[in-house]
């Protein structure tokens, strides 16, 4: 999955998202699960098909990005 490979090893990604956590899991497909400020699972989705920017779209849709904070 050329697609998932690119954006895991962006270093945009770091700078980006501060809450975005990546774990390798052997032998399962890539998806998303995103947790409320309080840990509980939200939402569980498979992206094994999604493009590089889909990825970042949606990431930038349901995570703070680090500028975001950085406001008052």
């Amino acid at each position: 999955m050329p697609q998932i490979e690119a954006f895991v090893k962006t270093e945009e990604k770091e700078h980006r998202f501060k809450n975005l956590e990546l774990k390798h899991m052997q032998y399962q497909n890539p998806i998303i699960k995103l947790f409320n400020v309080e840990g509980d699972l939200v939402e569980t989705l498979s992206i094994s098909k999604w493009t590089t920017d889909t990825i970042a779209e949606y990431l930038a849709l349901h995570l703070q990005e680090e500028n975001e904070n950085n406001e008052i």
